[in-house]
């Protein structure tokens, strides 16, 4: 007999043996595509998902832009049959969409689950954030987009940044970066622009493509535009706050709708929802068409001007997906939890204000799912289930994987070191100064050494986190990259 032959018959006999005593496993998965704006919210619940089953999961989402997660949930190209179990992205559905999907029988739900903020970021060399801010209205940033204004010492900049007159060069020229393909971002910053005016930015220039103007540079995603401001002085570009942020781009105080210059830091981002939804701008059904929505430029002393909603695009009726359904309910609930919502804060996002929140509850509430299928329960981490916990079909925040605690040792010892030296560079500052005003150079330059040393040893225990190959056989772990199609 060969060896082939004989394989196949142990493997046979093996899987009969299983099956007798109890031991045949299912594998369920749950699978979607979209912004990538929240891609690492989303892989981050994946991660502790699959961590905390009993039951082999498998839990994926492609990170590939607000469009194409659209396209890949309406199945357009596919008989109207959606290529994933949902799609998410940063912009509600077209109405041409919305139409086509209820025209096949289906029935779309939005389920809105964060609101995240798009800001806008300039690389002036002579500036620093610290000790002096660009601020910029909303006709300034439209006339540098659109080109009207081509230098920093353009009189319009120079009436609200009188302080950089004699820093920036005479003459010296804005270069401005743009998105191309489908973005949510572009969406976003030109939605705003033509809200906040419309007089220097007409509705034919809003959308999640634009006709740049040729001397625009133009980059595919965020982290190209980022890297591109962070390597040509005198730049301008949008992206995404949070990440922008991270990255410690310059980021330009902005004109909200009240008249305050604020930084998406210390803005109230989530006020732009509820601003919203009392204004009816927002539909109260998650069954209705929600493709005129927008949050730009809303109301509130502190209110952030360039708000976006992150919506999942759900079918009411999952009887189709049979298990999948289930794991998609699950996910659904887990993401919008006290814990889901601890971690979208991690990543800069804010949680939805209770009257949004209401609305993702109905869409939750009204859900379909096959006969014969098993919802998912939880078991806390601070609240042991005994024998429940162990049950099939339970997330339980009892179990996880030695790579999870590794990875929690490791984020503990880096916030303690991020406050050592931050306790320290404060000091070094008392230092310099008492230095400038005659007192001895020695206690400086310890501290600058201690700094040194403190940063030394952060950068090595960051670098050991990135580098680190995973614990977990079961998948190839997810580098925490700062990267994506916002």
């Amino acid at each position: 007999m060969r060896a082939s032959t004989r394989a196949s018959w142990a493997l046979l006999a093996l899987s009969i043996c299983m099956s007798k005593v109890g031991m045949a496993v299912e594998q369920y998965g749950l699978h979607g595509s979209g912004t990538s704006n929240p891609s690492k919210l989303i892989w981050r619940a994946f991660d502790l998902l699959e961590e905390r089953a009993k039951e082999p999961i498998k839990m994926t989402y492609r990170s590939v832009g607000s469009g194409v997660g659209q396209e890949e949930y309406v199945g357009e190209n596919n008989d109207m049959v959606a290529y994933s179990h949902f799609g998410s992205g940063d912009i509600p559905l077209s109405q041409e969409r919305y139409d086509a999907i209820t025209s096949s029988g289906r029935t779309p739900l939005h389920l809105p689950f964060v609101v995240g903020a798009i800001s806008i970021f300039h690389s002036i060399t002579e500036l620093n954030n610290e000790e002096l801010s660009l601020q910029l209205k909303p006709c300034t940033v439209a006339k540098i987009f659109s080109r009207k204004i081509t230098t920093w010492d353009d009189p319009e900049i120079l009436e609200e940044n009188p302080d950089t007159a004699d820093l920036i060069p005479r003459g010296q020229a804005i270069t401005v970066v743009g998105r191309i393909f489908g973005s949510s971002s572009t969406a976003s910053l030109t939605g705003y622009l033509h809200e906040a005016c419309p007089e220097e930015w007409p509705a034919d220039k809003v959308g999640s493509t634009v006709d740049w103007d040729s001397e625009v540079v133009t980059r595919q995603d965020s982290d190209g535009t980022s890297r591109y401001l962070q390597n040509n002085p005198y730049s301008i570009a949008y992206v995404e706050a949070f990440h922008g942020i991270n990255l410690r781009l310059k980021e330009i105080k902005l004109q909200n709708k009240a008249g305050n210059y604020i930084h998406s830091s210390d803005a109230d981002v989530g006020a732009a929802a509820d601003a919203a939804l009392n204004a009816g701008i927002i539909p109260e059904s998650p069954e209705a068409s929600w493709a005129d929505v927008e949050i730009f430029n809303q109301d509130g002393e502190n209110t952030w001007p360039i708000a976006a909603i992150s919506y999942f695009y759900v079918d009411r009726d999952l009887t189709s997906l049979e298990e999948s359904g289930r794991l998609l309910e699950a996910f659904l609930k887990f993401i919008v939890s006290e814990e889901g919502g601890e971690i979208a804060a991690t990543f800069g996002f804010v949680g939805l204000p209770p009257s949004v929140k209401d609305i993702y509850n109905q869409a939750l509430e009204s859900l379909e799912f096959a006969e014969g299928t098993t919802p998912w329960t939880f078991e806390t981490s601070d609240e042991t289930q005994p024998g429940d916990g162990q049950q099939n079909f339970v997330f339980s925040g009892k179990r996880q994987t030695y790579a999870e605690y590794d990875r929690g040792v490791i984020s503990t010892s880096v916030s303690r070191l991020e406050a050592q030296f931050e306790e320290l560079s404060g000091k070094y500052e008392e230092l310099a100064k008492s230095t400038s005003s005659g007192s001895s150079t020695s206690n400086t330059a310890i501290a600058a050494l201690v700094i040194s040393i403190i940063a030394t040893l952060m950068s090595g225990v960051l670098l050991y986190m990135v580098m680190k190959p995973s614990h977990r056989w079961q998948k190839s772990s997810v580098p925490a990259t700062l990267d994506g199609n916002f």
